[in-house]
């Protein structure tokens, strides 16, 4: 099959963004975001968004686009992207996905059946109204005690992949992240792969100069000014790197130097996690 998709993977703050631009101009092709919270309106400093004038007259898909308020899931992903490289295709276009969320670039490429995993409505009520009444750390928790390695996959206010992972937990007796790595996975043929890589200093000073940048470009108030439009701080665009730390320091909660500081490590940390799941990947043309 032709490989008329390219995945572009790489650790946050490499230059994905700018790197897709470029190779569509060469390619003549559009670019699909798989990134979890670009795909929320109003968070464009946090989230490190392309803006208008940087996309070059590219067209760019799946980017601010939902309300802060809404849940999106890596199973509509599947689905949107789905349906937009049939629209693609269909006008002889190259698609480039320029990948931010590890968990969506993998499911997309191994294309993983998790429709074939079983689910269980009573199971998955009982765990909500666990939620509700012990609050979602204590899922987060308990889903960290029985199998660390998928917890450290989940953002600890993600309610709906939580309970989701416990429910497998549930079903299968088994620990969630080897009930993944059981599934069969099928390897997408009509994907090529190129990995945007530096090594640790580097990825960690480009880390730093970003987030030293955001704060310049207004960050502080982009957050303030999505809670007075009236943005609970528990909305699903907040769990976004960075958000959490800005609403504790604008509560009086940590100081601003601190702040920055925690958004910086956080984003670090999150890098490495990158990392570690983009080596898993086969044929990675990294550059």
């Amino acid at each position: 099959m032709k490989k008329d998709i390219t995945l572009i993977i790489g650790p946050t703050g490499i230059g994905k963004s700018s790197y897709a631009v470029s190779l569509a101009k060469q390619k003549n092709a559009a670019i699909i975001s798989a990134d979890a919270f670009q795909i929320y309106k109003y968070l464009t400093i946090g989230t490190a968004k392309i803006l208008p004038e940087q996309q070059d007259n590219i067209p760019h898909y799946l980017i601010d686009f939902l309300s802060p308020n809404d849940h999106y899931s890596v199973g509509q992903f599947l689905k949107d992207v789905d349906i937009l490289i049939k629209k693609l295709r269909a006008n002889c276009q190259h698609i480039i996905i320029c990948g931010g969320t590890a968990f969506y670039t993998h499911s997309f490429i191994y294309n993983q059946p998790f429709d074939s995993l079983k689910s269980d409505p009573q199971i998955r009520l009982n765990l909500t109204n666990l939620a509700k009444q012990k609050g979602i750390n204590f899922l987060w928790e308990t889903l960290h005690q029985v199998d660390p390695e998928r917890a450290a996959n989940i953002h600890p206010n993600n309610k709906h992949r939580i309970i989701r992972a416990l429910e497998l937990y549930k079903l299968y007796n088994k620990k969630p992240s080897q009930i993944i790595q059981d599934t069969p996975l099928t390897l997408r043929s009509d994907v090529s792969i190129i990995g945007l890589m530096g090594n640790k200093d580097i990825i960690d000073k480009k880390i730093n100069n970003r987030v030293d940048q955001m704060i310049k470009d207004g960050f502080i108030d982009e957050v303030n000014d999505l809670l007075k439009k009236g943005f609970s701080k528990n909305c699903p665009g907040f769990r976004a790197l960075g958000y959490q730390q800005v609403i504790d320091y604008l509560n009086g909660g940590i100081p601003l130097n601190e702040m920055i500081e925690l958004i910086k490590v956080k984003t670090r940390q999150y890098a490495k996690k990158q990392i570690t799941w983009y080596k898993k990947y086969k044929n990675v043309d990294w550059i």
